[in-house]
């Protein structure tokens, strides 16, 4: 991060100090210093110019690459002044230190600028100080996600809109979460809140303001780490109340004329210095107070003070009037009856739109596994994934290599036409780099890449994964010449919807009969082999597991024997392929399956068939594995120590890596 230091042109010994304390610190903190030597002061005294900007224009140059400023305002001086300014007006975070008392004058109208922040500094705290305040920045950059606050009168219908609201954003594919404050069972200052709000500390006039509002803002900050999280993920946050609540309910008793300041510092306390997320949006429901205490929802401690209800409403379309950011949805129509829940939801949805909230065509979003022929050499397996590093809209989520099986895969989520487009350039690499007529390896293939599947994830069909299979493999057999056959979903004869009749014969079998047998004619691309990287299949299908269950044995008779009776084909489970190998050099046999469609088989129900089995011919289970992701629905019910799976981990969920990587 690159930082530029502030500081005033003083040659006094506590200036000097301050200086140093403040560059040491960021020295420690390994951040890129644009001026090691701030605010030494210039040997001849420089006029004051009409133009600070020329006057100053070394400064306003480094201004002009920083991305925090840092500023002494100890003692401040007009090219101190002006450079934090100039910085607020570049939307360039600044934090101002104060060596001494906090000059609250002095900063005024830049405390209104939403990204000027101050504090207290001396020797003790400087570091802890600096590094609390790059944290929050660290924050503010990762935050994906958007705030959107619901407020209201009791009554006003929040927790209802608040639901429909997140059903209709799940239901269109956006990850959500929702809070409500205050929260007076799961906070402990929420539960004073529930108190103060029964009358047990007085009158809610009787309390002075200040006061209850630090109580409400306590409780806010105990859940702001859990709300950052929720916004780094990229989450639409729903809010039921949130600071805005205290702006309307706590300035109720204030007078007019100090209302601004008392704003001002609720503000100032909520964001600059609890450092709370900032909303994105509020969404004000407007109630009358009258229909608002009829509907009785009201909290004891406010039921019987129409007055008070009426200037809290008064205030919230005042503060509506005031922010930018907030909306006003009426509740009620002219004749004074309440509007339609639906009709409310209808006209939310359309302000998030508006506001680009929510996108008008929710993302679709792909999920693709391609297998490629390599599984040993881990430098030819890094150059074929690295197309898919740091590409806008693919994220790679999982590569897995076998060299037993001399096979890899790789796990890509992202937008339909991003993803193809990346597939196509790993292909292309797997083929300059593979070479199928030295490749050995115990699991059946036809090529350097082997397999491609496209599996729908969000606001995608299995049909929309045809069509990119299709298009992928008309550009393969077109550009690269390699033969391309579609299978699963996308086959186009019935004796190629199953993998292993495309696979028939694999490489060598496939190689001999190519050009002479019209029933192994490829869909797409040359009746003949590409030399080197043979042939490919691609399709789409539903989510498949790999799993795999190994044996305390070496005789691969027995795997070979258990993997025909529990494969579809073999007259065992539905949806299971499974194949029966030695694994020499760990000195085991194993089962290897794919699972294709976990809601007719899953994996406690083979499992438990192999154990069976296994036993009836003398063997123990030694372990089990999951090999790649899986949906957490296909975890559903499953006792995971009586799979005896080994290395298996929660980022293996795929739900879990999505988040965690894309933030849906």
């Amino acid at each position: 991060m690159k930082v530029l230091v502030i500081s005033p042109e003083k040659k006094d010994r506590s200036s000097r100090q301050r200086r140093l304390l403040i560059v040491r610190a960021l020295e420690d903190l390994k951040v890129k210093l644009l001026n090691p030597l701030p605010g030494r002061p210039p040997k001849k005294l420089r006029p004051l110019m009409l133009f600070p900007k020329i006057s100053y224009g070394k400064e306003t140059a480094l201004l002009a690459k920083a991305e925090v400023v840092i500023a002494d305002l100890t003692v401040a001086d007009y090219k101190t002044d002006f450079l934090v300014s100039q910085a607020l007006a570049e939307g360039k975070p600044v934090l101002g230190l104060f060596g001494r008392e906090i000059n609250r004058e002095k900063i005024s109208s830049w405390n209104k600028a939403e990204f000027f922040y101050f504090d207290f500094f001396e020797k003790q705290n400087i570091n802890s100080v600096l590094r609390r305040f790059f944290k929050f920045l660290k924050q503010l950059k990762q935050r994906r996600g958007k705030l959107i606050v619901l407020e209201g009168l009791d009554g006003a219908g929040k927790a209802t809109q608040a639901k429909l609201l997140l059903d209709y954003l799940q239901n269109s594919g956006s990850r959500t979460k929702y809070i409500e404050f205050p929260r007076y069972y799961s906070s402990f200052h929420g539960g004073v809140i529930g108190r103060y709000l029964k009358g047990e500390f007085g009158g809610l006039k009787e309390i002075n303001p200040y006061l209850a509002s630090l109580t409400y803002a306590l409780d806010r900050l105990t859940a702001r780490e859990e709300m950052e999280d929720w916004l780094r993920n990229g989450n639409l946050v729903i809010a039921n109340r949130y600071t805005s609540s205290s702006l309307a309910f706590q300035s109720v008793g204030i007078k007019p004329e100090d209302k601004e300041n008392f704003w001002d510092w609720l503000l100032e306390m909520e964001y600059k210095v609890h450092k709370l997320p900032r909303e994105d949006l509020v969404i004000l429901l407007n109630l009358p107070p009258e229909l608002s205490l009829k509907k009785g929802k009201q909290k004891k401690n406010t039921s019987d003070d129409p007055e008070y209800l009426k200037e809290v409403a008064e205030t919230y379309l005042s503060l509506a009037g005031k922010f930018g950011h907030w909306r006003k949805i009426d509740c009620c129509l002219r004749n004074g009856k309440l509007r339609p829940v639906k009709q409310i939801h209808e006209e939310i949805v359309k302000i998030l739109k508006e506001q680009n909230l929510i996108s008008l065509k929710m993302n679709k979003l792909v999920e693709c596994v391609p297998n490629f022929s390599e599984g040993k050499d881990k430098n030819i397996i890094a150059q074929i994934f690295l197309p898919a590093k740091n590409v806008p809209g693919v994220t790679l989520l999982d590569v897995e290599s076998d060299p037993d099986h001399n096979r890899c895969l790789g796990t890509l989520v992202g937008e339909p036409e991003a993803v193809l487009a990346v597939v196509y350039e790993m292909i292309k690499i797997a083929t300059g780099l593979i070479d199928m007529e030295k490749h050995h390896g115990e699991h059946p293939r036809i090529g350097a890449t082997d397999v491609v599947p496209f599996v729908p994830v969000a606001n995608m069909s299995l049909e929309d994964c045809v069509l990119l299979a299709k298009k992928l493999g008309e550009k393969v057999g077109r550009e690269l010449k390699i033969p391309v056959y579609l299978y699963e979903a996308a086959a186009t004869k019935p004796e190629r919807v199953k993998l292993e009749d495309v696979r028939r014969g694999e490489y060598e079998g496939l190689k001999k009969v190519i050009e002479s047998d019209p029933e192994r004619k490829p869909d797409f691309g040359p009746a003949k082999m590409h030399p080197t990287a043979g042939a490919m299949v691609t399709g789409a299908r539903k989510f498949l597991i790999a799993y795999n269950v190994n044996l305390e044995t070496k005789d691969v008779s027995i795997a070979k024997e258990i993997a025909k009776l529990v494969r579809e084909s073999g007259g065992g489970f539905p949806a299971v392929k499974a194949l029966g190998f030695e694994i020499a050099e760990k000195g085991y046999v194993q089962i290897s399956m794919n699972l294709c469609d976990f809601e007719k088989t899953n994996m406690d129900t083979v499992f438990k068939k192999i154990k069976q089995e296994a036993g009836k011919r003398g063997v123990k289970v030694l372990s089990s594995e999951i090999y790649g992701l899986l949906p957490a629905a296909a975890l559903k019910g499953i006792n995971l120590e009586e799979l005896q799976l080994v290395d298996f981990k929660k980022e293996q969920v795929l739900e879990s890596r999505i988040e965690n990587e894309t933030g849906r």
